[in-house]
């Protein structure tokens, strides 16, 4: 299935910044620091397990259910 991790990123950055523009690009940059940069995944993006895997931890990291979400 493509673009499950896209789906995941926007669920985190969704969750976490709840709509504030300061915490979507303070969570991005999270996400670049761990080592997934937004703009690489699409909805048309193959998904690689350990991607997904690391997204998960991540999510753990800052309290985001991931199962519950889009």
């Amino acid at each position: 299935m493509a673009g499950k991790i896209r789906t995941m990123i926007d669920t985190i950055i969704e969750q976490k910044s709840k709509g504030n523009p300061t915490i979507i690009i303070t969570t991005k940059t999270k996400l670049l620091i761990k080592g997934i940069k937004y703009d690489n995944y699409t909805n048309l993006s193959e998904d690689d397990p350990a991607i997904i895997e690391k997204l998960m931890a991540i999510a753990k990291d800052l309290n985001i259910n991931l199962k519950g979400g889009k």
